[in-house]
């Protein structure tokens, strides 16, 4: 039985929790959380028939006995309690991908993994290709592109026209979109990196899914990759995908089962 921890409570969080308790996770029990706002952990527990450890502070959370934490929380928090969790001996799954897209974060974090021997497991969220761009990277990719379609409230606004609100480098994006693009840092990391990723975003008033359209081309051929993703009923920000894709890599990282695609 693997023990699970998580750290921040909020949708993606809640959607884990309640996968795990409902069963659909075999071999998993969550036995602590953990957020900065104790209100969203109490908020998490009435949701649930069992009933993990609510930790009030993160050396808490840390004391209590686990094997895995699953990291739900933001850029910020990944950056400030991943290394501590790394030392004390647990593995894990990590959402805010962005994260890894800070240098001086990316060097810190894979000494820490060097050393200790534990490993952080990133879900591929509300995008798809991963297996052919770590497969095309052998050859050399040339290009890639990432082009995502958002409504308003996803973005946080309320634009009434289609407008372009970021275009750039993945590095640049997951800086000034930490909530909205952190499959922008997937796709650097299983390509060509934070720098040569190219990313748009738009706000678009007339859409209700989240469009993400994938270009990736380079001497194994070329990939058009179009997703239309609904947002998730309680975060507009993240695409329901994301969520399904946290729990499908949990059910792996539980099972002994044969895995598909990883």
């Amino acid at each position: 039985m693997i023990k699970l921890g998580i750290i921040g409570c909020g949708a993606i969080g809640t959607s884990i929790a309640t996968a795990v308790d409902r069963g659909e996770v075999k071999n998993c029990q969550l036995v602590s959380v953990f957020d900065i706002d104790k209100k969203q952990a109490d908020k998490l527990l009435s949701k649930l028939s069992a009933r993990p450890k609510v930790a009030k502070t993160f050396e808490e959370f840390l004391k209590i006995d686990s094997d895995l934490i699953a990291e739900c929380a933001s850029q910020q928090a990944l950056k400030q309690f991943a290394e501590r969790v790394l030392k004390s001996g647990r593995d894990m799954q990590v959402m805010s991908e962005g994260a890894f897209l800070d240098n001086e974060f990316s060097k810190r974090i894979m000494k820490v993994v060097s050393e200790t021997g534990k490993k952080m497991h990133l879900p591929s969220g509300a995008i798809g290709g991963l297996d052919v761009m770590k497969a095309a990277a052998r050859s050399g990719l040339t290009n890639v592109k990432l082009v995502t379609r958002k409504p308003p409230d996803s973005l946080g606004g309320k634009s009434k026209r289609v407008k372009t609100v970021f275009e750039g480098s993945a590095e640049e994006a997951v800086r000034l979109l930490p909530r909205n693009i952190n499959i922008a840092a997937t796709l650097s990391l299983a390509g060509i990196g934070g720098k040569k990723t190219k990313v748009k975003v738009i706000s678009d008033p007339t859409i209700k899914h989240i469009i993400h359209r994938l270009e990736v081309s380079g001497k194994f051929g070329r990939m058009t990759l179009t997703l239309y993703n609904l947002p998730h009923p309680d975060n507009p920000k993240t695409s329901a995908l994301a969520v399904y894709s946290a729990i499908v890599t949990l059910q792996q990282l539980c099972s002994p089962d044969v895995r598909i695609g990883t």
